[in-house]
């Protein structure tokens, strides 16, 4: 008495429906892709986000983002969670390296070119983080090769032994 027996859902197409913070309100809009990724099945979806709610919750400050999914994966049901990435700028020609190839040092971030048997510290300047890679917008081009492994232990000018994956 008093709860409720069932849920009506709509099987095949799905809505998800994001809540975003005030603070990001702003560079979303209409139109714009998103990737929705649920993490328990390992599966994604690139979709566009179709309705954005008129005003932020007062509760939880919050933006409602719908974006419709006519042919959703499978095993994505009504009630899960989902993890989702705004595409809000693009950088074709990015520079991007695994996060573990950038090193504080006192001088500031560095990454280790390798040069034939001995590294070189290279200050860096670094942009967008993104499933365990960061874009590098300063310092480093495209195509060098940079140490990977231990790359936290290696100093100015250290010898290497170079060991192809």
């Amino acid at each position: 008495v008093g709860k409720p027996m069932f849920t009506l859902v709509r099987s095949g197409a799905l809505t998800v429906e994001l809540q975003l913070p005030e603070t990001v309100a702003s560079a979303v809009r209409v139109g714009q892709e998103v990737r929705l990724y649920r993490l328990q099945g390992g599966s994604s979806v690139e979709a566009h986000i179709n309705d954005l709610s008129p005003a932020i919750n007062t509760r939880s400050n919050a933006l409602a983002v719908r974006v419709n999914l006519d042919h959703p994966p499978a095993h994505w049901y009504p009630g899960s969670t989902v993890t989702a990435d705004i595409v809000v700028a693009e950088h074709p020609q990015a520079v991007v390296v695994p996060e573990s190839c950038v090193v504080l040092r006192p001088q500031g971030d560095v990454v280790y070119r390798v040069e034939g048997a001995h590294v070189q510290a290279v200050a860096v300047t670094i942009g967008v983080h993104q499933h365990g890679m960061v874009e590098i917008t300063h310092g480093l081009k495209a195509g060098a090769l940079v140490a990977l492994l231990g790359a936290e232990f290696l100093t100015d000018h250290a010898a290497i032994s170079v060991v192809q994956p």
